[in-house]
């Protein structure tokens, strides 16, 4: 099964690994890293999908301006525990987002 999250900026997924011993400490991963995004649109191929999971808080995606709604979704690569969804956005940011599972 794919899951995927859906949201309207750079979206982090972090996920902690199942933890065998209950006197263990799971630190968090990120999932998202560098996995396959699919776009409703960008603003120009410097701006594309796979820039909001490089890992590079300086690097994003932009979608195509004046057109709303606009979605990124990650292609996680098979089922997860996902504690916490981190959106990161710029400037000019969107006014609502939704994440889908």
């Amino acid at each position: 099964m794919t899951r995927r999250i859906v949201a309207l900026a750079v979206i982090p997924v972090l996920v902690v690994p199942r933890v065998s011993s209950g006197t263990a400490t799971a630190a968090e991963s990120l999932l998202s890293l560098n996995r396959p995004t699919t776009t409703s649109s960008v603003e120009d191929a410097t701006l594309a999908g796979g820039l909001a999971v490089d890992g590079d808080g300086t690097s994003r995606w932009a979608s195509a301006e004046g057109s709303d709604p606009q979605w990124i979704t990650v292609d996680l690569g098979g089922s997860a525990v996902v504690t916490r969804v981190k959106v990161v956005w710029e400037a000019a940011y969107a006014k609502d987002y939704r994440v889908q599972t």
